[in-house]
């Protein structure tokens, strides 16, 4: 029985891991749409204290209604608040998908140091094992991205190098 071997060109190549990247970092939109979904929960629910949101936005709207009279003034708050931290998501999401290195580096950073963060914060709580598995989800999917984002430069040097030895 012979084998048969499949080959792809260059092109079907670099289309596919420029696909799965772009896909992976759709994470950081996700991010900024559960931070901000989690800051219209908390505020408008008492059992569900901002759950899928960041971790430092938990904490913030948590002080805040500790701390201050909590009434809409305070809720509309930490939804801006909430919000502005998703802005940073999306920005960094946009410079993501056109493939900047630092927009990568830094939405890495930024959710590493919030999940750090959140193991802080709910340490002592029942939110500490939800808050654990939606980091490491996300950190599995910018992670197969930023794989990806590497395979796009191997499958480039790769062609170029064939390139040059076939002239």
């Amino acid at each position: 029985m012979k084998k048969k071997v499949v080959s792809y060109s260059y092109a079907e190549l670099h289309n596919k891991a420029v696909k799965n990247y772009q896909k992976c970092m759709v994470a950081f939109l996700f991010i900024a749409i559960l931070n901000t979904l989690g800051a219209i929960l908390g505020v408008s629910s008492d059992k569900i204290p901002f759950f899928p949101s960041l971790g430092i936005c938990s904490y913030l709207g948590l002080l805040m209604i500790n701390s201050l009279t909590y009434n809409l003034g305070t809720k509309l708050l930490i939804v801006l608040i909430s919000i502005l931290f998703s802005s940073i998501y999306v920005i960094i999401w946009s410079f993501c998908r056109s493939g900047k290195k630092i927009s990568i580096i830094l939405g890495i950073i930024f959710y590493l140091c919030d999940a750090i963060f959140s193991i802080i914060y709910f340490a002592k709580s029942s939110y500490l094992i939800p808050q654990l598995a939606l980091h490491i989800i996300i950190f599995f999917f910018l992670g197969y991205g930023l794989a990806n984002y590497y395979q796009v430069f191997s499958i480039e040097h790769k062609f170029n190098k064939d390139k040059k030895e076939g002239e």
